[in-house]
């Protein structure tokens, strides 16, 4: 850093759909969070969060609540 200046940044990714556990917790927490939400947007930049389970999840959730 210098001041407030980002000098150099060195990111590593792992863009692979999320399964096991990870999707497991995710698709626990989904129902009740689309349930609050006044509207929903699918997107995750290509970072691997929407999992085919995760998309049919969230379309059916909101369904139920529009």
């Amino acid at each position: 850093m210098s001041g407030q200046y980002q000098m150099l940044r060195v990111d590593q990714e792992d863009a692979r759909t999320v399964s096991g556990p990870a999707l497991d917790a995710l698709l626990a927490i989904l129902p009740e969070r689309v349930r609050r939400a006044q509207s929903v947007v699918l997107s995750d930049y290509g970072k691997g969060a929407l999992a085919e389970s995760v998309i049919r999840t969230v379309i059916a959730e909101a369904k139920k609540h529009r």
